[in-house]
């Protein structure tokens, strides 16, 4: 059983004690999004407690080229697709980036490859001076006990090293085997959409 904090978060909400990550079946969706919503949010009836929203400024995403890049690659690429997939179908950013993405934007500029990883802000700087303005996502998903998961999703500008969202949510994911992964991720993306609204 491992004791894990993950890097970058703060680790004084959840000292996990864990001895898997959020899983999804090979067989089942990845993430099913309606493509037609009643509203801009996610269906969903759990809501991000007050106390699960850490950091939450108002900025202007137009300063950022209304562009994000991804910096978490996540052990399970299903879970990683479903969050890259979520995040396109928001419409929020113009142009979203994960780390496929933005060696393949170096490789056909002809730029030096860099390692794109958290523990490698300095190359998020060498990014910054190549592509232009950016915001940084890292997320993760882990579960803490039975059926309770943690899904958390951090924003960051790397001009000012500065937390500009951060959310970390406690949820009950009462299913024996997973099939969609949305009762995890959904309350924490219609945070997500609500901070962009209060953005310009």
């Amino acid at each position: 059983m491992l004791i894990w904090i993950k890097p970058g978060f703060r680790s004084g909400l959840y000292l996990t004690i864990v001895s898997t990550t959020l899983t999804i079946t090979a067989c089942g969706p990845v993430v099913t999004i309606p493509e037609e919503r009643s509203s801009a949010f996610l269906p969903t009836t759990e809501v991000v407690p007050a106390k699960s929203i850490l950091v939450k400024k108002a900025i202007h995403l137009a300063h950022y080229n209304s562009r994000l890049f991804v910096r978490t690659t996540s052990e399970n690429p299903k879970l990683h697709a479903a969050v890259v997939q979520t995040l396109r179908s928001l419409q929020i950013f113009e142009t979203i980036y994960d780390q496929k993405d933005m060696e393949s934007f170096l490789t056909q500029h002809k730029h030096p490859i860099q390692t794109l990883g958290p523990d490698q802000p300095a190359n998020v700087k060498y990014l910054r001076q190549t592509v232009g303005r950016f915001l940084v996502m890292d997320y993760y998903a882990v579960r803490v006990s039975g059926f309770q998961h943690v899904f958390a999703i951090k924003v960051t500008d790397p001009d000012k090293d500065e937390t500009v969202f951060h959310v970390e949510h406690v949820s009950n994911f009462l299913q024996k085997n997973w099939v969609d992964v949305e009762p995890v991720l959904f309350p924490v993306f219609n945070e997500l959409i609500r901070w962009a609204r209060q953005t310009t």
